[in-house]
């Protein structure tokens, strides 16, 4: 029973995590000037939150699966893409804020 949960969030995640990429082809971008298709970006942003949140669930549901088969790192995925993610906001934000002016 667990384990379905498990495999069924994980197809939940998947497709949250694909279609937020869609976003940005299917929303029409909204305002004027700098904040225009700003909408698109908080869309993004929003469904990948969705993404991972399910993706921490499904991590901290990983012990269901025996310790070093396929499917216990495969349950871990998620939550680390969503990670990198993360890390990868960190590191272009700070990049902005440290690299020299142009």
């Amino acid at each position: 029973m667990q384990k379905t949960l498990v495999w069924s969030l994980l197809m939940v995640w998947l497709l949250l995590f694909a279609g937020s990429f869609s976003v940005f082809a299917l929303v029409p971008p909204d305002g004027d000037g700098f904040t225009r298709g700003a909408n698109r970006v908080l869309g993004f942003v929003l469904i990948q939150i969705a993404a991972g949140f399910i993706g921490t669930a499904i991590w901290l549901m990983r012990k269901v699966f025996p310790a070093g088969s396929w499917q216990r790192w495969v349950a871990r995925l998620p939550a680390g893409v969503f990670s990198l993610l993360i890390l990868s906001l960190v590191v272009v934000v700070a990049w902005a804020q440290l690299a020299p002016a142009a």
